[in-house]
């Protein structure tokens, strides 16, 4: 399991990169919308002395998928703490009505 570090009491995790490029920060953060049932996922790198989330920069980092795996835990976490199981069951099954399911090979 990936080590990341979730705020109390908010839905912010924070995590590093490790490659080529250093050792990266980054921050993942779940804000509401105007729909109260509706959260957006939100990535990026994170500088601390500048308190500022750049989700524009592409670090290319060659760890694409111990990222995207990171991204899943903290949208296990956050929904696990966010909703109840039977109602995250029924947004998925209506989710699944609208999308194709891939799977990783």
């Amino acid at each position: 399991m990936p080590n990341i570090k979730p705020y109390i009491q908010k839905p912010i995790y924070d995590f590093y990169s490790q490659g080529p490029k250093g050792i990266i920060h980054k921050r993942v953060f779940y804000q509401i919308t105007s729909d109260p049932n509706v959260w957006q996922l939100i990535m990026g790198d994170y500088d601390k002395n500048l308190n500022k989330l750049d989700i524009y920069n592409v670090t290319n980092n060659n760890d694409r998928e111990k990222i995207l795996a990171t991204v899943g835990v903290t949208l296990y976490s956050f929904f696990s703490k966010s909703i109840t199981p039977w109602s995250m069951l029924k947004e998925v099954q209506e989710l699944e009505q609208d999308f194709i399911k891939w799977e990783l090979v």
